[in-house]
């Protein structure tokens, strides 16, 4: 019997999800064994494995329940679009997926499709516990946002976690559901989805309970079963996180008229020691009423409701002139020297006098 370790790859990711074809399928096997397993011409959802053939640079796609046979292919194309299923591959572990085999009526014969989560996504980027319990992914409708703003990790470091898919862990602390991430606390559940998560922790309080987490521009969102954990996960693999490729912090698109163009995260187009600093004396500007959190940590909260205020500095001239501790911005600085210019003219004749 063969031993080698199985790690099931996720078919949607918050209920999207990739359908690839499978090519060459053998028609004489998936008759034979989908008459005894679902009946003779029904449709059939199950599992697959897929296998690296160096020959041709595709995927084997192998059935369990055919005694591991081969039953077609998945084109070196594809495969190459995933490079996260291929670190699996270098560690001696064999991916497993959902599949779904479909009779055309028409023409008699049986089409495979492998359901797939898109790149990123479809490989977790780190581990779980060996005794934990990860519960089941839901529909397109049931993912939960987590709120990060209270928790260990900084906007750049959510931000740097995307796009990827995450073994978070859910711990319930004063009646409220606390995610963790990597030993910190990445963030809390809203209290709209509270009870909801606290009940499906209640209903497996034996072990420590993981959901996945999906990031995507810095947006935590778990992707879970709302309301059942029938089909929850035991027993994962260790998955070879430090070999694993890391988010690419660029993306490439081709239009249709040939144009390329690329897209460069933020924090990767910017090297950390030119990010921009504020100095101590630098203010935030920002409208009456609707204050806004800094962007700069170092930079103290301070708010101008209105304009640097021109007062007369001497009574009898009255010239205009700011408070020295005003900064003035550059629009500011031509009021200045606007009303300095009008106190020296005068209200005489300010056109030049002819030649």
């Amino acid at each position: 019997m063969d031993s080698t370790p199985r790690y099931p790859l996720i078919p949607t990711v918050l209920g999207d999800g990739m359908s690839v074809r499978v090519g060459n399928v053998v028609q004489a096997i998936l008759f034979e064994h989908i008459s005894t397993t679902a009946g003779p011409g029904r449709d059939l959802g199950t599992t697959v494995e897929l296998e690296p053939y160096p020959l041709t640079g595709t995927w084997r796609v192998r059935w369990p329940l055919a005694f591991g046979a081969v039953i077609g292919e998945i084109d070196a194309e594809t495969r190459a679009e995933f490079p996260l299923v291929e670190s699996l591959h270098s560690r001696g572990i064999t991916p497993r997926a959902h599949a779904t085999f479909a009779l055309n009526r028409a023409t008699g014969i049986y089409g495979v499709t492998v359901h797939i989560a898109p790149a990123p996504f479809v490989v977790p980027r780190n581990n779980a516990p060996a005794e934990a319990v990860v519960l089941p992914q839901g529909n397109a409708n049931e993912g939960i946002l987590v709120q990060v703003a209270g928790g260990d990790y900084t906007a750049t470091e959510t931000m740097l976690m995307s796009p990827g898919h995450w073994l978070v862990g859910l711990n319930v602390h004063d009646e409220t559901v606390v995610v963790t991430c990597e030993g910190r606390v990445l963030g809390t559940v809203g209290e709209h989805d509270n009870e909801i998560v606290m009940a499906l922790l209640d209903s497996l309080s034996e072990a420590p309970v993981f959901a996945r987490a999906m990031a995507v521009d810095g947006s935590i969102t778990l992707d879970i079963a709302r309301h059942s954990i029938a089909h929850a996960v035991r027993n994962l693999p260790v998955l070879p996180v430090a070999e694993m490729p890391q988010p690419q912090p660029f993306h490439v698109f081709e239009f249709s008229d040939g144009t390329i163009a690329v897209t460069v995260e933020g924090a990767a187009a910017i090297d950390p020691d030119d990010q921009p600093a504020p100095k101590d004396s630098a203010r935030t500007v920002a409208v009456p009423g609707a204050p806004r959190e800094l962007l700069f940590d170092d930079a103290p909260t301070q708010y101008f409701p209105a304009p640097v205020a021109f007062t007369p500095s001497n009574e009898d001239t009255e010239d205009t002139v700011a408070s020295e501790e005003s900064y003035l911005s550059e629009v500011e600085k031509v009021r200045l020297r606007r009303a300095e210019r009008d106190n020296r003219l005068g209200d005489g004749p300010r056109h030049r006098k002819a030649d």
